[in-house]
């Protein structure tokens, strides 16, 4: 049997009352559902300067960047889809394995309730349902 996959869910926004935090953290609760374990960060709780190699080889890696990193290890509107391309593509090429599916939240300005929920059940269901690949795919692994 398979390990209890972890995976660690974050938003690329650090606004407050951010649409992909809210969102991230449905999708969160579906991977939980599928069985895995979900740390789920802000990353407004990681403050770290624009990346400079040579203050890094001068100082070292900053502390909320060694916090960050050691989250990551683990052994086993269009702005935010746009933005999704590139991440993809980065996290792809530092070798991170990258679900194939996606969910892009159309109007998410109107899209939550004042709890935080998405008003549309197919839309939470949706996002749940990524956060199920994600376990189900890291449960494969382990």
């Amino acid at each position: 049997m398979n390990a209890k996959p972890k995976v660690l869910a974050f938003a690329g926004s650090t606004r407050g009352d951010s649409f992909n935090k809210k969102l991230v953290r449905i999708a969160a609760r579906g991977a939980e559902k599928a069985g895995a374990t979900c740390t789920v960060i802000d990353l407004r709780d990681f403050p770290m300067p624009i990346y400079d190699g040579d203050l890094e080889a001068a100082e070292g890696l900053p502390k909320h960047a060694k916090r960050l990193r050691d989250l990551l290890i683990s052994p086993g509107g269009l702005g935010g889809l746009r933005g999704l391309v590139h991440l993809r593509a980065i996290l792809g090429n530092i070798g991170c394995l990258v679900v194939p599916d996606q969910f892009a939240l159309r109007g998410a300005h109107k899209a939550f309730d004042e709890s935080g929920e998405l008003a549309d059940p197919k839309q939470a269901a949706q996002a749940e349902q990524i956060g199920a690949v994600v376990a189900e795919m890291a449960g494969k692994l382990g």
